[in-house]
């Protein structure tokens, strides 16, 4: 447990390194960042306007189907961020997109995730009720399929073998998403 924590503390070391002070986070929720910046996790409209000015690489695709893989009784959804192809769980029950250290780490020594990435840290509930403490990165983009979204807001799970959970603010940006688990597949309109 002990060298987990080390590790988890040694990675948000190293990609908070070029923070000015450390942020924290009011009783409404908003991460204060610096002295005049506030950001409400929860609020995803920043993230809709940034998805709406960037040009999209491809047609618009009224609906796109997507194939899940079923793995050890969950299903991975291919996806990359930031560019890096990764596979994620698909959970609808997680409120934001999850990593573990690892693929910080990781996306840190490639240069995509960046010092100004970070947005600092926050308490989530997990599912078995525990509260655990967590850093919260902003990723520059997130595809999946033909589909790219901006400045998408993810946690960096204190696991180092955590897996990369695909939640809600993501589901939530696609407008109607209809999950086909017979067929493996998920489907955005």
């Amino acid at each position: 447990m002990k060298v987990k924590w080390l590790f988890l503390l040694g990675v948000a070391a190293i990609i908070c390194a070029g923070c000015d002070e450390m942020n924290t986070q009011t009783d409404s929720g908003e991460l204060v960042l610096f002295e005049d910046e506030k950001i409400d996790l929860d609020e995803q409209e920043r993230g809709r306007k940034e998805d709406e000015q960037r040009p999209s690489n491809s047609t618009q695709v009224e609906k796109e189907v997507i194939r899940m893989r079923l793995e050890g009784g969950v299903y991975k959804v291919p996806i990359k961020v930031n560019g890096i192809p990764m596979e994620f769980i698909l959970d609808t029950g997680s409120s934001l997109v999850s990593i573990s250290p690892t693929e910080a780490l990781f996306l840190y020594k490639n240069g995509s995730l960046t010092n100004s990435d970070v947005l600092g840290k926050r308490n989530f509930l997990l599912a078995n009720g525990e509260v655990q403490e967590g850093v919260v990165v902003r990723l520059k983009s997130i595809q999946i399929g033909e589909k790219i979204l901006y400045g998408i807001p993810a946690t960096i799970d204190s696991n180092i073998n955590a897996p990369l959970l695909l939640g809600q603010s993501i589901l939530n940006r696609f407008g109607k998403v209809s999950i086909d688990y017979q067929n493996s597949k998920i489907e955005f309109e």
